[in-house]
């Protein structure tokens, strides 16, 4: 496992050898001898199996005193552990939070013992984060490409998440092309109905005034069409 910030990230290692890098980056705080001993691992998540957020401010004060009372690299003990692993694998967690230890410093720090989130809330940090990863690569450089060129412009992801949560209050959980309902990530019975995070103009940027809420369908079938004449599309095939 690993923090950043406000996120908790996590990753299962592969049934392969070790290796040792060459050259690896050395940390900052270490000054003699370093070796750097590698695993080969599963893509990092910062979610849930089922796409729930794993967010330090949302987890138990006794949780967050564990994790952050250590260095990024976390190794918690083994209570905390099988708790966070229960919450990675979508498990009740009461088995937990209704310990006397747990509920006792749940009152003490006046914090609810694990905050949950809407299936709008949750699909709101799928928009968001998967935006970002559009536009940069897993190393964090922006992608170039000669046909178009996608910015955030103005957002951060948190930003962009709040916003992508007010466009689906807004749009009273409707998508923006079709009328449809909009399906969201938990409560989800056709994936083509899926929120999608839709720019108005194709060629524009991700930025204010130039999003929109449609279903996952139909952001495919929009393409880098204009907005205006696909609704027009929209609007003959209508009963």
């Amino acid at each position: 496992m690993h923090r950043e910030e406000d996120k908790l990230w996590w990753t299962i290692t592969k049934n392969e050898d070790y290796y040792i890098l060459n050259e690896p980056a050395r940390p900052p705080h270490i000054t003699g001898p370093f070796i750097s001993i590698n695993k080969a691992s599963q893509k990092w998540s910062d979610r849930s199996k089922k796409g729930v957020p794993l967010r330090l401010s949302s987890l138990p004060s006794l949780v967050v005193r564990s994790i952050t009372n250590q260095s990024t690299q976390i190794s918690p003990d083994r209570e905390v552990a099988e708790f966070i692993i229960a919450l990675i694998n979508d498990h009740d967690v009461s088995p937990w939070t209704s310990k006397p230890k747990w509920t006792s410093d749940a009152k003490q720090s006046k914090k609810n013992p694990v905050t949950h989130f809407s299936p709008e809330q949750i699909a709101a940090y799928r928009m968001a984060s998967t935006a970002f990863e559009t536009v940069k690569k897993a190393d964090g450089r922006t992608i170039e490409s000669t046909a178009k060129i996608k910015n955030i412009i103005d957002f951060t992801e948190e930003e962009l998440r709040k916003h992508v949560e007010d466009l689906i209050s807004d749009q009273e959980g409707i998508c923006a092309l079709t009328e449809l309902p909009l399906q969201f990530d938990t409560d989800l019975d056709d994936p083509e109905l899926s929120a999608s995070l839709d720019r108005i103009d194709s060629n524009g940027h991700y930025e204010k005034g130039n999003l929109q809420i449609v279903c996952k369908f139909a952001n495919r079938w929009k393409g880098a069409d204009d907005n205006s004449g696909f609704l027009r599309l929209m609007g003959l095939i209508k009963p």
